[in-house]
């Protein structure tokens, strides 16, 4: 039966075109409007990876993303992108973030007053760190 009404169907007929062009409109108006709800959130996540504006760290990012820092480095810490080695104040990324691309340290030397000098290292988030963080939280908020 639908062999046959794939052969009757006659794409010079209007009775035939006229329910396949309201289908097609009506989707293209579904679409449509889902691209304009959406807009804003892509263009603020394409403001967020702009590579332009570079690492920053996770107090920084934490302002971007509209979220307390401390519930930022909360949520990191669950998620498995950033731990404290036993005995240390300072917050380490995890090598796959690293690698992901997501993560980076910054390494600061640090002239003491006796004249040494100490490294500092700083966990820093990518632009495309910030872009999935900001879709982890979005997703976590849903939840």
């Amino acid at each position: 039966m639908a062999n046959q009404a794939q052969q009757s169907f006659d794409p010079m007929n209007p009775d035939h075109l006229l329910p396949l062009l309201a289908r097609y409109a009506a989707d293209k108006k579904t679409l449509t409007a889902k691209v304009a709800e959406i807009a804003p959130t892509a263009e603020a996540l394409d403001r967020l990876a702009t590579p332009r504006e570079g690492s920053r760290k996770i107090t920084e990012t934490a302002k971007l993303l509209q979220v307390r820092p401390k519930d930022l480095f909360d949520f990191m810490q669950r998620k498995r992108w950033i731990y404290r080695r036993p005995g240390m104040d300072r917050w380490i990324a995890y090598q796959s973030r690293i690698q992901a691309g997501e993560l980076e340290h910054k390494l600061t030397n640090i002239e003491q007053s006796d004249g040494s000098t100490s490294t500092m290292e700083t966990v820093l988030v990518t632009p495309a760190g910030r872009v999935k963080l900001a879709r982890l939280l979005a997703e976590a908020e849903g939840e």
